[in-house]
Order: structure tokens, then C-alpha cells, then sequence
């Protein structure tokens, strides 16, 4: 049971619980919570609105509104869905304009290879070509 203090109250001797605000060392309960005493437990806190708020402490402190919470989870839920449909499309059309200017770039070059290239040459009488000091005999 409980921890029993002894107290004087109006000149009489009163055994006190720890749900009572006159124990040394009183249970407090938050949010409206009532100490409750149970027998093979102890003094522990009812909290109030049970079926719309949950409580992260024992003493009813840390309240969270349930409707509150889902809605926080959907908005993060929504909001990291259209990212990540974001990011998708993103990397999806990027993608596709990599390989458009890939396939541009290689018809380019397939384009150029097959073109018939011819080096123009000086045309001298002669056939030769002078450079210089050096005379080169064109065959």
C-alpha cells in the first residue's frame, strides 16, 4: 500500500497518504489528473479525457491530443509524399533530357563520321610544295 505519513491536522493525529496535499512528499497529478490509491500499486494519477488525449507521463504531464497528432502525421505524411513525387519527376525528366542530348550528340558525330571529308591540297604547277629551304615532291 501506499506510503502511511502520520500528521497533525487541528491538534488531532491523521495518517495521510501521499495523495494527500498535506503527506510530506505529495503525489501531484498534472492536468487535472485525481492521485489515486491502489493496493497493489500505489498512489497513481487518473488522468481526465483519456479517450481524446494520451498522457506521455505517469503524473498526467506531456498531454497529446489525439486529433492533433493525426493530423501532424497526415501533413508530414502528405508533404513527404509530394516530395518524394517531386524528386521523382525531377530525376525522371532530367534523366530524359540526358539521354535526348546524349542521342543528339551521337547522331551529331554519326552525321559528321559520315561525311566524306577531303583535304584540300595546293594545286602548283610544279606539283611541289616549298618549304623553305626544303623542296617536297608531290606523288
Amino acid at each position: 500500500m501506499g506510503n502511511l505519513v502520520a500528521v497533525i491536522v487541528d491538534g488531532a493525529i491523521k495518517c495521510v497518504t501521499e495523495c494527500n496535499s498535506l503527506h510530506p512528499r505529495p503525489k501531484t497529478c498534472y492536468n487535472k489528473g485525481i492521485c489515486r490509491l491502489f493496493s497493489g500499486s500505489g498512489p497513481l494519477c487518473q488522468c481526465q479525457h483519456v479517450d481524446s488525449t494520451w498522457y506521455l507521463g505517469n503524473d498526467c504531464s506531456y498531454p497529446i491530443v489525439r486529433t492533433a497528432f493525426y493530423i501532424g502525421l497526415s501533413v508530414t505524411f502528405a508533404c513527404l509524399l509530394v516530395s518524394v513525387g517531386a524528386l521523382t519527376a525531377y530525376l525522371m525528366i532530367s534523366k530524359r533530357k540526358q539521354t535526348l542530348n546524349k542521342d543528339i550528340k551521337n547522331k551529331q558525330v554519326n552525321q559528321w563520321m559520315a561525311e566524306d571529308f577531303e583535304w584540300s591540297r595546293a594545286n602548283s604547277a610544279t606539283g611541289t610544295y616549298n618549304a623553305g629551304e626544303f623542296v617536297n615532291i608531290r606523288t
